[in-house]
């Protein structure tokens, strides 16, 4: 089932990004999925950057199989070493840990977003 929101959301940025328009074109049926977890949600994002599907899922299951839960306060208790023997690189984790220290100290939290910028977002 279709999020509500979907066919406003592909219409809007099929008008506003011609490559969107193309990708939505050649998989129609395509949805994305929301898993109710907006700190698992940025995280999977930054590990799958620029590598494949099938790469980033092994990372991401290493990373879950360092932590008890996922967390922000797990994710920065990890040492720097072991997130790297994982897979992930010395910039993905500067980014997942900024995440997780932005989710930890409520700068960055579900319910700001509609408040800031894109520069906000990127720069908290």
């Amino acid at each position: 089932m279709l999020p509500s929101y979907w066919q406003e959301a592909t219409t809007y940025l099929t008008h506003i990004d011609a490559i969107m328009a193309r990708w939505m074109a050649a998989y129609p049926d395509a949805v994305l999925v929301n898993h109710h977890n907006p700190f698992s949600t940025l995280l999977r994002a930054v590990v799958g950057q620029q590598i494949s599907v099938k790469a980033a899922d092994a990372i991401w299951q290493r990373l879950q199989g360092k932590l008890e839960t996922l967390s922000p306060s797990q994710l920065l208790a990890v040492e720097e070493e072991a997130l790297r023997q994982g897979g992930l690189s010395r910039q993905k984790i500067s980014y997942l840990r900024a995440i997780a220290c932005a989710f930890e100290e409520e700068t960055l939290t579900p319910s700001t977003w509609e408040k800031m910028s894109d520069r906000e977002m990127v720069c908290c």
